[in-house]
């Protein structure tokens, strides 16, 4: 099947194996990157080659690191297999609505990987502490190995907002559902 794996954060120049064959390059720090393969049954090898030599090159580049010996892989490395259908490129906008109401709009972008047209809904919910707010994004359709991008929102009244002094944070989870009755393995 195919799989992502998964980088938190690698500084600074690496590159990714899998059996033998280059599968990805990334440079920079901090931010996530995956290596997307397809792979057979059985055992397989991933060797990933971290270079952080060269301070004052990368420096030049813009890639200043704050510890003389800072480098290699800094966050963890997850393999995850991708079904018919991915969700990805999530965004969430929050605004103040006065001082007791808040409006969190979310944006995801749905990818059919399938072979043929689906019509898919997500269904979200953002948490804080005893606090369930249901998100509903309406069903739409996605052509096969096409990509769409899906919108909810909703608004909380007395939002627990985040301070340096005092950060709050919501939980939020969405899931997919297929509309029809298929044999996916989403």
């Amino acid at each position: 099947g195919r799989y992502a794996i998964a980088f938190e954060s690698a500084h600074h120049r690496a590159t990714v194996f899998v059996d033998g064959r280059r599968v990805r390059e990334h440079v920079g720090a901090y931010e996530p990157f995956s290596a997307r393969v397809k792979l057979a049954r059985g055992r397989h090898t991933i060797v990933v080659r971290v270079d952080w030599r060269g301070p004052e090159g990368q420096a030049a580049a813009g890639w200043a690191r704050g510890w003389f010996n800072y480098g290699g892989l800094n966050r963890p490395v997850t393999l995850e297999r991708i079904g018919r259908t991915e969700l990805g490129g999530l965004r969430l906008r929050t605004r103040l609505l006065g001082r007791d109401r808040a409006r969190v709009g979310i944006t995801v972008r749905v990818r059919n990987r399938a072979t043929t047209g689906r019509t898919l809904r997500l269904r979200g919910v953002l948490r804080h502490g005893d606090t369930t707010i249901p998100l509903d994004f309406a069903a739409g359709g996605v052509g096969a190995g096409a990509a769409r991008t899906m919108r909810a929102s909703a608004t909380i009244d007395g939002p627990a907002l985040w301070s340096p002094a005092d950060p709050q944070r919501y939980d939020l989870r969405i899931d997919l559902l297929n509309v029809f009755d298929s044999d996916d393995d989403d």
